[in-house]
């Protein structure tokens, strides 16, 4: 596969050119917000547009034969290293995350073991599953702001149905042991279930390298995609042990639709007495998705997948290596763990004690002015991704000095 050549000079005239040019959205700025929104490349916007032009100006039905969904299904695998028929697209973690939960078939008496810090998309769809089929929510609780994966190994047992957990941990970078937890799954028979946003992008992942039974990501941040785009991943080897609830006429069993389809055709008695769904992740497909947003995250994934995922991984440890330098220099707290094998893109630190008030926090923003951080309560949060460079790490070190010196915290 032809590399992107991205020049690997961490700061570089050429850099900041080629930066300019496939990310023009970010140009002018020290973006160090991809754990919130990531930019879009130029070649995925083009992309979309070109299928909007192409339906708005000739009314053409741009299905074309299952093209746009197989070019998705192609470069999604090809991310995870999964098989095509193991992924499908969704809207955004959320709704995967509420797809995968709705379709395992529950008994009473099962549990779900929740960390207390995961992001809320990842807590309430369990907890609502939790108090209609009437399981048990086992909390893990945070010690100082990390999660220890030994405590899951206690809590989880032969009960415990799925753990879902974030690769990533979107407050502070913290990595999780996927060989660890993988064991304590296998141990219990437990499905294991990431919630991958914040990692899918800054890391390769091989699916064939663990036993995992879903993944679900949203598109629009370290994959680069736009808005309304992710990816759900459901392995072949549990397809069995879901059956989904929203079903769709693409979700049903090929010889099926073929059948029905017929008889739309030629008329007939539309009424099937059982519902065939496909064994596949096909089976969690919309009958028409928003092909825009399909085509933009295909783009992107392959924009992504063309510089090499190892390479991206490789420079987003290399600049945030550099960053917790820059911050220790600074005598500022690191909140993030510092080995390689326990984080990604997002560093989370602050220069205070105790917590920001919202008006505190919203002034050191707007006092970063073009400088894109993530101000929060307790800390900032900084997502470096591979097209950063060591400049915007120093321009934004620059800043928070001058805010903590001013403002006195």
């Amino acid at each position: 596969m032809t590399r992107f050549m991205i020049p690997l000079e961490i700061s570089s005239r050429k850099h900041d050119e080629w930066v300019r040019k496939n990310f023009p959205e970010i140009s002018g700025l020290v973006y160090l917000a991809s754990a919130g929104r990531g930019p879009m490349p130029a070649r995925a916007a083009r992309a979309m547009h070109t299928i909007l032009e192409r339906e708005s100006s000739t009314m053409r039905f741009i299905l074309e034969d299952g093209r746009i969904s197989r070019e998705f299904r192609d470069e999604a695998s090809r991310l995870l290293c999964a098989h095509r028929d193991e992924v499908a697209f969704v809207t955004s973690t959320t709704h995967g995350i509420n797809l995968f939960a709705n379709s395992v078939r529950w008994k009473k008496g099962d549990n779900i073991v929740l960390g207390n810090i995961e992001y809320p998309s990842n807590i309430y769809p369990w907890v609502r599953i939790a108090e209609t089929r009437g399981l048990e929510i086992k909390k893990i609780r945070a010690r100082n702001g990390l999660l220890d994966v030994e405590d899951y190994a206690k809590a989880v047992d032969d009960r415990t149905r799925v753990l879902p957990i974030s690769l990533v941990q979107f407050s502070n970078g913290q990595r999780m042991d996927l060989d660890r937890l993988t064991e304590i799954c296998e141990e219990h028979g437990t499905m294991l279930f990431l919630d991958a946003i914040q990692a899918l992008g800054a890391i390769k992942l091989d699916v064939r390298s663990y036993d995992i039974a879903g993944i679900s990501a949203g598109g629009y941040k370290w994959l680069c995609g736009p808005l309304g785009s992710g990816i759900l991943y459901v392995s072949n080897a549990i397809r069995e042990e879901l059956e989904p609830e929203m079903i769709s006429w693409f979700g049903l069993e090929e010889r099926q639709r073929k059948s029905l389809w017929q008889r739309v055709v030629s008329g007939g008695d539309l009424i099937d007495a059982h519902v065939r769904t496909s064994r596949d992740a096909s089976a969690f497909d919309h009958s028409f998705e928003n092909y825009i947003e399909v085509v933009g995250l295909t783009e992107s994934i392959r924009f992504l997948r063309k510089i090499g995922l190892a390479r991206i991984e490789k420079r987003i440890l290399e600049l945030t290596d550099y960053f917790i330098e820059r911050i220790d220099a600074e005598k500022f707290k690191l909140l993030t763990p510092r080995e390689h094998e326990r984080r990604a893109g997002i560093l989370s630190f602050s220069f205070w004690n105790g917590r920001l008030k919202e008006s505190q926090a919203k002034k050191i923003e707007k006092a970063l002015g073009k400088i894109r951080l993530v101000v929060r309560g307790n800390s900032i949060r900084s997502a470096t991704h591979f097209f950063n460079s060591k400049k915007d790490i120093d321009s934004a070190i620059r800043a928070l000095r001058r805010i903590s010196r001013g403002m006195r915290l």
